[in-house]
């Protein structure tokens, strides 16, 4: 029996992913190490999954970091 991934599934998988990290690691993990197809594309999604978790990550802790320091900038100006 052939699996496959449908196209709508990929993109709520993706979606799952960038929104929720720690899903797309394990939904990333599972389908790049679990299902070996022949065409790759569970091993694709799989990759691409993670990608998007941890492009997410990158970017949560970049915005954290510039309004952390926006903020103690402001603090420093108005010499609290």
């Amino acid at each position: 029996m052939e699996h496959d991934i449908s196209r709508r599934a990929k993109i709520l998988f993706y979606l799952v992913s960038f929104f929720v990290p720690i899903v797309g690691i394990v939904l990333g993990a599972i389908f790049y190490v679990r299902y070996p197809d022949p065409y790759g594309r569970f091993r694709e999604a799989g990759r691409n999954c993670l990608i998007l978790a941890i492009i997410s990550v990158v970017l949560s802790l970049i915005v954290v970091i510039v309004l952390l320091a926006a903020s103690v900038l402001t603090l420093s100006r108005s010499g609290a």
